[in-house]
Order: C-alpha cells, then structure tokens, then sequence
C-alpha cells in the first residue's frame, strides 16, 4: 500500500484570481466538504468582496487601473470590514481542506 495523494479532480483550471463560485467549483470537484462554508456564507459580503476583490487585483496586473484608482476612494472600515469578510470565509475553506486530508477523503476508494 502507497501513501500517496491523488487528487479526485482534473477540473483545476484556472488563472490569476479567484472567486467564491471557482472556490465552491474546485472543492466540490475535489469532493471537499463546504457545508460549513455555505452555512458562513453571505453572497453580498463574501461572494461579493471576493469579485471585486478579482476584478482590482485583474485591473492593476493588467495596467488598466492604477493603485490610486483602484484603491483611493477606500475608507478604512471599508478595508477591515473586507479583510473580516475574507478572513471567516478562507478560514472556514482551510478548515474543510484540512478535514479533507486529515480523514484521507483524497483516496480513492478501491
């Protein structure tokens, strides 16, 4: 018997950034269980930090924004309250990850 990882996916195809719905579509085709994630979620605060958090990560490495641009009319509150809000949702996809590999859910079944 090998210890060895194989992952459950080939479906892992993406670049640059990422947003809720390509995080949900990766662990499910990994089967990861992110139960507790939808159960944390909130479209507007999450799904939605994450999106524009996609759209000025793409907008400064392509050149078509500058930082002042992009990032100077943000407030302070607004930056925490976007740090908290990716905070609780990326803490709750490591913990599903790590369930994921501490109960060896990557083997397959033989």
């Amino acid at each position: 018997m090998h210890d060895t990882i194989e992952l459950a996916s080939n479906e892992i195809n993406y670049g640059g950034s990422l947003d809720a719905q390509t995080i949900f579509a990766t662990a499910k085709s990994m089967r990861i269980n992110i139960g507790a994630i939808h159960r944390i979620f909130d479209k507007n605060k999450h799904g939605q930090t994450l999106i524009d958090i996609k759209q000025k990560r793409n907008w400064l490495a392509h050149g078509e924004k500058s930082f002042i641009e992009v990032g100077g009319s943000t407030t302070f509150n607004q930056l925490k309250d976007t740090k908290i809000y990716i905070y609780d949702f990326l803490n709750a996809y490591i913990e599903a990850a790590e369930d994921y590999i501490t109960n060896k859910h990557y083997k397959i079944s033989e």
